[in-house]
């Protein structure tokens, strides 16, 4: 199982400057979906959203930009998101994904078996 670390940062909204998990919950939402494990850490960094895998910061975006509890599917920026985080995890894990999507051979089902 592979961690993957969330780094989020306060929103300010009509002058209240705070953290607000919900903008990041649709994402961690989706990632968990995939299987893999979700660390939320709130930072002090303003409209700031770090994702850290294997201590490597792989994707940055501002966090105001999210909707604000709203499933992963409904939201544009968290879809891409996932894609990105997908593809770095294959790069940093090859192995991991030859275990869980094994090899397609093109021979048939009934000469598998012969």
């Amino acid at each position: 199982m592979v961690l993957i670390r969330i780094h989020y940062g306060p929103v300010e909204t009509n002058g209240i400057i705070r953290h607000k998990v919900g903008k990041v919950l649709g994402l961690a939402a989706g990632l968990r979906d995939q299987q893999y494990e979700v660390q939320l850490l709130p930072t002090a960094y303003l409209n700031r959203m770090v994702i850290e895998i294997v201590g490597y910061e792989v994707l940055r975006r501002s966090v105001k930009y999210l909707h604000f509890n709203v499933d992963y599917n409904s939201d544009k920026l968290c879809k891409q998101s996932i894609d990105k985080i997908k593809k770095a995890i294959q790069r940093f894990f090859p192995h991991y994904f030859k275990k869980c999507y094994p090899r397609i051979t093109k021979k048939p089902l009934s000469a598998r078996h012969e």
